[in-house]
């Protein structure tokens, strides 16, 4: 079975199960191959970083969008309050998917990078960890503002938002009055 070969089984030399074939038994061309699979796996790592950030912009719009909708749709006095109601739930629930998602590209990324920073272990030098211990390895904000951080943000200030269209509906407090001319 295919799976068989990815195992949690952890070695003090080799944490994260990465080599395969000891450079012993590899022959000449080991560091070479070695250096090419790095460069391949880094490029792999930033291209989830591209797809997150694309990720970003569509939840960005997308709220975006539900909110211009929820104005559109404000209540009147002839017109029901549930199709409003429905707008903000709705993105009551695209946030809810959006933290997931970021959740999701945050163990991603955070299993790269050490995967990233076992194989510069075997290299010559290290410059994505050396990156990282210059910006304090995320322990200060000032230093470096993690993007998990940034996103955790906007996402809490959409759901926020909602939240309160929300209440304020149930209050009644989005109900335009009605016209001089009645309508």
């Amino acid at each position: 079975m295919a799976d068989e070969q990815y195992t949690c089984e952890k070695s003090a030399d080799d944490p994260y199960g990465l080599l395969s074939v000891p450079q012993a038994c590899y022959g000449s061309r080991y560091q070479e191959h070695l250096l090419e699979q790095y460069k391949l796996y880094v490029e792999m790592a930033d291209r989830i970083s591209a797809r997150r950030a694309s990720a970003n912009t569509f939840f960005l719009t997308a709220n975006a969008a539900l909110l211009a909708a929820f104005g559109a749709l404000r209540p009147s006095h002839a017109v029901e309050w549930w199709p409003s109601a429905a707008v903000a739930l709705g993105g009551l629930v695209l946030c809810a998917v959006w933290m997931l998602l970021i959740r999701s590209y945050r163990q991603l990324n955070t299993g790269k990078w050490a995967v990233v920073g076992h194989i510069e272990g075997l290299l010559p030098m290290a410059p994505y960890a050396a990156e990282w211990r210059a910006l304090g390895c995320g322990k200060n904000w000032r230093k470096y503002l993690q993007l998990t951080v940034v996103e955790t943000i906007a996402i809490s200030a959409f759901t926020g938002l909602y939240v309160l269209l929300l209440v304020a509906l149930a209050a009644g407090l989005l109900t335009m009055p009605p016209t001089a001319s009645g309508i």
